[in-house]
């Protein structure tokens, strides 16, 4: 298992690159600097997401829908294997799956962010629905949510294995 994990990290990593060091800074550039709605752990607001829209050009809406959202699908999927893996290694049969549940959580926040930013992104800013961009908007924050508890959960456990292999190790 831990061969798989590492192949997994290693994947996520890579994918995790692609997404950070070049799609979305292809994003942010076509929209003036303005930051893409997958940047934005807090959220947007209405008029946040129409500045976003009517900043964003023709050929970075087209690379969002395309690329940007093709990377989306691999990388979520890729980085709930990779955690899911990792709770199993760091935790107990009961806690894994209580971590597994909120990995499971993020990666459907992340898929529903994306549905929902596919669709802003299919209309004219001025004509988009306000309902549609503050539950895009939620799914933003959920996804960031999640993932922030993921990551907490895995440094804890990990956190807590060296304490006791450490402390096992100095015989106490």
């Amino acid at each position: 298992m831990q061969r798989v994990f590492v192949m997994s990290l290693a994947i996520s990593v890579v994918l995790y690159g692609i997404v950070f060091f070049w799609s979305l800074p292809v994003l942010t550039g076509e929209a003036g600097g303005l930051w893409p709605f997958d940047l934005r752990p807090t959220g947007y607001s209405v008029t946040e997401a129409r500045q976003y829209l009517a900043a964003l050009s023709s050929e970075g809406r087209a690379f969002y829908l395309t690329i940007h959202h093709r990377l989306d699908v691999f990388f979520p999927a890729m980085l709930a294997i990779t955690a899911l893996l990792a709770a199993r290694l760091v935790y107990g049969r009961r806690a894994s799956i209580l971590v597994s549940i909120v990995v499971l959580m993020a990666t459907a926040s992340d898929y529903f962010e994306n549905y929902f930013v596919a669709e802003m992104l299919r209309h004219e800013a001025s004509q988009l629905d306000a309902t549609m961009i503050q539950i895009a908007s939620f799914w933003t924050v959920s996804k960031f949510a999640l993932v922030a508890l993921v990551v907490a959960a895995l440094v804890a456990g990990v956190l807590h294995l060296l304490w006791v292999r450490g402390w096992s190790s100095r015989g106490a």
